[in-house]
């Protein structure tokens, strides 16, 4: 099902790989066969000998998946441009993004960003952002809204600042600036490598955004998780007066008054 171009590229990259997939291992090969023949009076010395070996085989292997370049090399000057925009005080607020920025982010520009990156998706998170039983978790959208955009979810996430596709339509956010910029995405009608592509990217702000820890006074009990995630968005659920549990627990003082 896929174009030729394609199944010619895999041909390409197989070719190009050939002589290191061979070549390498014949030399392996050839300075054991080496150090055990010099070896051979001084037996205490092999394993020594193949613990050099060993080490030079595994830096060879592992060098070039290690490479070491500045951000700037990595980071295009749209991703750049951008980067003005995140939040005053990136200690206390988290962005949403729609694959704007790389996965390192966050470490190299100290900004949180709610989607994070790792092999594992935890799935009562997925269900937070995409209540869709129909979608299936993954860890490359893992935090990315699928089925369309939340505001309450960003809301409770503590974000305070969005990069989208598509303007918010919410009266709790106020669009910032739009710029065009570029993103990488994978396109499975072409191949599996992610391809630039050219977009319009909103920057909003979210004017009550939550704080990452506060305290509530009223608890409402919904057993169900379902009715509990129907429950979180609607109308006159406000999530920073109450929280939804999934069973009673004792109070742990009095309540105010509601006004």
């Amino acid at each position: 099902t896929r174009p030729l171009e394609y199944q010619f590229d895999l041909v390409r990259r197989v070719v190009d790989s050939l002589p290191s997939q061979f070549v390498w291992p014949a030399c392996i090969l050839l300075l054991i066969a080496a150090a055990m023949f010099f070896l051979r009076r001084q037996p205490h010395l092999i394993p020594w000998a193949w613990v050099a070996i060993t080490i030079l085989d595994l830096l060879w292997f592992g060098w070039r998946y290690l490479p070491v370049l500045p951000a700037t090399e990595i980071i295009s000057s749209s991703q750049r441009s951008l980067m003005r925009y995140p939040p005053a005080n990136p200690n206390e607020w988290r962005i949403y993004s729609e694959g704007m920025f790389p996965y390192f982010g966050s470490t190299q520009f100290g900004f949180a960003e709610i989607q994070g990156h790792g092999p594992l998706t935890i799935e009562r998170y997925w269900r937070l952002v995409n209540p869709d039983p129909n979608q299936k978790p993954d860890s490359v959208s893992q935090g990315v809204f699928l089925t369309g955009f939340n505001a309450r979810t960003l809301q409770l996430l503590n974000v305070k600042t969005s990069f989208t596709l598509t303007p918010i339509q919410s009266p709790d956010w106020r669009v910032l600036a739009q710029e065009d910029g570029e993103i990488m995405t994978v396109d499975r009608t072409i191949g599996d490598f992610p391809v630039p592509r050219q977009v319009t990217i909103y920057i909003s702000e979210n004017l009550n955004a939550l704080p990452r820890a506060f305290v509530v006074h009223f608890a409402q009990v919904i057993p169900d998780e379902d009715s509990a995630l129907n429950r979180l968005y609607q109308p006159d659920f406000d999530p920073s007066r109450q929280v939804i549990l999934d069973h009673p627990v004792g109070a742990l003082g009095s309540a105010p008054e509601i006004p």
